[in-house]
């Protein structure tokens, strides 16, 4: 056929169809795999299913795990009004480490397990504190404030176990965050730590740090006093 030249209409009536060739061939197709096409829908349809039905469960689960560790807290300051920080820390303990294991993963565990470590903190138990607060630091690892919350929380167990060099570690990291409103006492704790381990000059440096930045901190006039004496 020469190049340009039209096809008439008893011509294209001739030809085959596009689309009624590839819509028969797909019709033939779909006749002669019908099994197929019915469980491939099937289980589609079965994967939605499960889908919505995870997340149900989930909410349910999330809302499960926001009463338990809410209830468990208010149980916690009831009992420590009442008996004290200790007998309180008794009464929940248990309780408080097993939703713990059971709803380790839901996102309410995350604030539940940073005042748990702080429960064990008031009751004198570092060691166990410590656990929990070194999964929450993996769980504010993408939130700067409560990351360096738990970091100020760390150096205090570390220093109630005497544990030097890791409490030196946690406040120097508090104490380099500008910004963040605990930063003087950091640099206080760190004074005291780095005269408690014969570090006279980094002693000193903390401190001068503190009163120069801070020199209205609570901590600055005892820091005054212990420079002038």
């Amino acid at each position: 056929m020469a190049k340009g030249a039209k096809l008439s209409r008893k011509q294209l009536l001739k030809e085959p169809d596009q689309f009624i060739t590839t819509t028969g061939r797909m019709i033939r197709w779909a006749r002669s795999h019908r099994r197929s096409l019915l469980w491939g829908t099937g289980g589609f349809l079965v994967l939605v299913v499960a889908i919505v039905g995870y997340f149900a469960l989930s909410e349910r689960l999330e809302q499960r795990a926001q009463n338990r560790f809410r209830g468990l807290i208010e149980r916690y300051s009831a009992k420590l009004e009442s008996d004290g920080a200790k007998a309180a820390f008794d009464d929940v303990k248990e309780d408080f480490e097993r939703a713990l294991d059971s709803y380790g993963g839901k996102d309410a565990a995350v604030p539940a397990r940073f005042a748990f470590a702080d429960i064990c903190m008031e009751a004198g138990e570092p060691e166990l504190a410590l656990s929990h607060l070194d999964q929450s630091l993996k769980d504010f690892e993408k939130d700067p404030f409560y990351r360096y919350l738990v970091l100020d929380k760390m150096g205090h167990a570390y220093l109630a176990l005497k544990v030097y060099p890791r409490a030196i570690e946690a406040f120097e990291e508090v104490a380099a965050r500008k910004d963040f409103f605990l930063q003087d006492e950091a640099l206080f704790i760190l004074g005291g730590i780095y005269k408690e381990t014969g570090k006279g000059q980094k002693s000193r440096n903390a401190y001068q740090k503190l009163l120069s930045d801070h020199g209205d901190s609570i901590y600055a006039s005892l820091v005054r006093e212990m420079l002038d004496g």
